[in-house]
């Protein structure tokens, strides 16, 4: 706890189809699924940062990004 702030945050793994902004960037295939993890960072029970994160599922699918927990070492160090 920083300065007698309580921090706590919630993770959601799903698999879904990607909205098409999201799909045109990785350049996915028609109907090709995507892995997203969705953030909700809280301070002193306020949300504070929102993050949705999307990975190709061809990618992910056995990794640690499926797992809604904390990534220590972060999941930009994954790939």
């Amino acid at each position: 706890m920083a300065e007698g702030r309580e921090p706590r945050q919630e993770i959601e793994v799903a698999i879904v189809e990607p909205p098409e902004k999201v799909a045109r960037r990785p350049r996915l295939e028609p109907g090709e699924l995507v892995a997203v993890r969705k953030r909700v960072r809280y301070l002193d029970g306020e949300p504070f940062n929102i993050n949705h994160s999307y990975f190709p599922l061809a990618l992910v699918r056995d990794s640690e990004i499926m797992r809604p927990e904390d990534i220590a070492r972060g999941v930009r160090t994954r790939f």
